[in-house]
Parts: C-alpha cells; structure tokens; sequence
C-alpha cells in the first residue's frame, strides 16, 4: 500500500530530494489527516449543523495537499541553480563577484519554496484545528496528530530559509553596522543574528495565529519587528555610506534599463513569456532591472559595459 519510492530517494546519496521536499511531504500526511478526520465527519446526523463548514473545510485540504505535492518537486528544482552558483569559478575577481551576485539571486529563490511549504503549513494547521473542534470526536486524536505533524513540517521548512538567509548579504557584511549596534531591547526580544531573529518570528507567528483566522504575532514581537524596522531605516537605507552611493545606483540601473529595452531577447524565459502573453515592454523590463540586487545589477552591468582584459 505504501509507495516507497520518495522514501528510498529521500534516503539515497542524491542531494534531492532533502529536507524540503520531506518537509512538504509532512505536510501532505498531516493533510491527509486532516481530510480523513472531515470524512469520518460528513454524513453523521450528529454533525450535520456544521456539514457544510466540514465540506468546504475539505476541499480547501485537498487543494493544500495537490500544492503540498507539487512543491516537492518545486523544492528539488530550486536546488538546481544553488547549486551551480556555489560551483561557479572564483579564481579571479571578476569572477568572484559573479559568482557571488548569482549566488545572491539563487538564494533568495531557493527560500520560496520553503516559505510556501511553511504557508501551506499554516493552513493544515488551521484544518487540525477546526476538524479537532467541529469533527468526529473519535478521530479527535488524528485531528493533533496532523496539527503536530503540519507544525513539524513547518518548522523543518524554516531551517531551509534559515541556512540560504546566513549566506545572504547584509549590512553587517557591508560594514554599515554592527550586531552590537542594534538596541539591546530589540535583541533580547529577538535575538541577535538574523538566523536567530527568523527563528523567534516563525515560532510566534505560528503560536501567535493557532486557532484564529489571520496570521499574526504576539504584541512584544510585533513591537521588536517595528523597532527593528525604523532602526533599519535610520541606520541603514537612509545611512549615509549608501546614500552616498546612491547617484552611482542610479545610473546603474538607468542605464541597464536602457539597454534591455533595446535588447529584450537578453531578457530571462519567464520575462520574455510575459511579453508575449502581451505585458507592457515597459513594465517587464523595469520588473526585471528592479528585482536585481546590488551585487547581480553591478555583475550585469559589468558584464555587458566593461571590456575585459586579455593576457597573451
């Protein structure tokens, strides 16, 4: 009865699948649960006032689990890009900065579809929840077993965010700021590395939206993200290390939008597939220059403005 084949993948040397599609496959079983305990509800004269909320309750888990599924494979094709980005050249610094600019790009994608996961997550939990309080109280017990199972999955899919967002840039990185330079009151809140602050959001939102129909954080927490926010904005965005930059961005990403409004063929798949579905060039090519970071837009426009030297 049990297919083998994801487990036997799982368990072989290959790097995919990992831990987020297992994660996602947590989260499909905890679905299922879920749906199970809505089955063994619909029907019963016993339940029938609240028939209609269970029916409507498992489509929406059915739809969870076909997305929960889908990004199984998603999270295995995320890892591809990674991948070749961490084996790219570095021998000279031309090359170290592309690397490290593809790298940057790579990561931020391969944390989509771990946050999906956790998204999707939510919901089951959601399910549990309701099926655990409207549902067939003999199943009430498979109703926290999904719950525990959906949360586990949740938190399994976080330490994927957190691993690509500790290789990610930062102002740290850059010598805007330091750890100790953020207010005492904010890190005993949530920490003191961004690994750590990740870790006390996902914790409290998912404690924070148990139970309710929004998600949302603890008063203290939401206060340290808010405090956060506005520090950043004063001692980062708006520092004048970046500002003094910030005719040389300009520029920058003045002139690449020039250049790919001249040269669209150069655009990516996924940016040429929206012109044809008939998308303003406009628009396409500012969504694409716009989604660049720092490092990807100066490789870019370097890439394509400055000559490269040649020894003989």
């Amino acid at each position: 009865m049990v297919n083998t084949e994801f487990i036997e993948a799982l368990a072989s040397k290959a790097p995919t699948p990992g831990g987020g599609g297992a994660s996602a496959y947590v989260g499909v079983l905890a679905s299922a649960l879920a749906s199970m305990v809505g089955n063994l509800t619909v029907g019963k004269k016993k339940y029938a006032d609240v028939e209609e909320r269970v029916q409507a309750e498992l489509l929406e888990l059915e739809a969870t689990r076909l997305r929960l599924l889908e990004l199984i494979d998603a999270d295995a094709e995320a890892f591809a890009p990674l991948a070749a980005a961490y084996g790219m050249a570095r021998d000279t610094d031309g090359a170290a900065a592309a690397q490290r600019a593809a790298l940057q790009v790579a990561l931020v994608d391969a944390c989509e579809v771990p946050l999906e996961i956790m998204r999707q997550c939510v919901q089951v939990i959601e399910s549990c929840v309701f099926m655990a309080k409207h549902g067939s109280v003999l199943a009430v017990s498979d109703a926290g077993a999904g719950a525990v199972l959906a949360k586990a999955a949740l938190l399994a899919a976080s330490l994927n965010v957190r691993i690509n967002i500790a290789s990610m840039d930062d102002a740290v990185r850059a010598g805007i700021l330091k750890e100790a330079d953020v207010p005492r009151e904010i890190r005993e809140v949530i920490g003191d590395t961004p690994s750590s602050r990740l870790d006390h959001f996902i914790h409290d939102i998912v404690t924070a939206s148990m139970g309710r129909n929004d998600i949302l954080m603890s008063e203290r927490v939401e206060w340290a993200m808010k405090r956060m926010r506005a520090f950043m904005f004063e001692n980062v965005y708006l520092n004048p290390v970046a500002k003094s930059e910030e005719n040389k961005a300009e520029v920058l990403m003045e002139t690449l939008y020039r250049h790919f409004m001249k040269h669209v063929e150069e655009l990516p798949e996924e940016f040429l597939n929206l012109l044809s579905e008939g998308d303003v060039r406009e628009q396409v090519v500012c969504d694409y220059v716009g989604a660049m970071t720092d490092r990807y837009a100066i490789a870019t426009y370097e890439r394509i403005y400055i000559p490269k030297y040649w020894s003989f």
